[in-house]
């Protein structure tokens, strides 16, 4: 199974990181492996600042207009879970979480699934940046095109 986790980053952040976001994945794998209490708030206070929060209620609804998903709504979190092609050799089956801060996409067989929920967010808001710690796997949901000054 395949596990990203998705952050909304702050505009300005997400502008002056392109093509650097092998900082910030580093950034998100130090709070993950830390063991300090003291290092660990520090981390967690640097990843607040950079990233903004998720409007939960927002981006149910956008999903729910714009896939076609079945929602499970929980105390703390809502969960869209979405088919692709039920065949035994495409099966492609995603869930996606929704938390106040990040975004947990969970995803087995084929990348169909997983790629729509990609598509979905991708539209909704540009600076989304996905990251599978587990195979160190990391990259934004919308590439921001840099503008060259001559």
């Amino acid at each position: 199974m395949r596990n990203y986790y998705i952050y909304l980053l702050k505009e300005d952040v997400a502008y002056e990181y392109f093509g650097k976001e092998i900082l910030i994945f580093n950034l998100f794998l130090e709070k993950l492996q830390e063991q300090s209490p003291a290092h660990l708030q520090i981390l967690l206070n640097q990843i607040h600042y950079i990233t903004n929060p998720i409007s939960v209620i927002e981006i149910n609804r956008y999903i729910e207009k714009n896939l076609p998903v079945e929602a499970v709504y929980k105390q703390n979190t809502t969960e869209f879970l979405y088919h692709a092609a039920n065949t035994s050799k495409n099966y492609s089956y995603a869930k996606l979480e929704i938390f106040n801060r990040y975004l947990k996409l969970s995803s087995e067989g084929s990348y169909d699934a997983e790629t729509h929920f990609f598509e979905v967010l991708r539209k909704y808001n540009s600076c989304f940046l996905a990251m599978d710690f587990e195979n160190r796997h990391f990259g934004w949901l919308n590439p921001i095109k840099q503008e060259r000054y001559i």
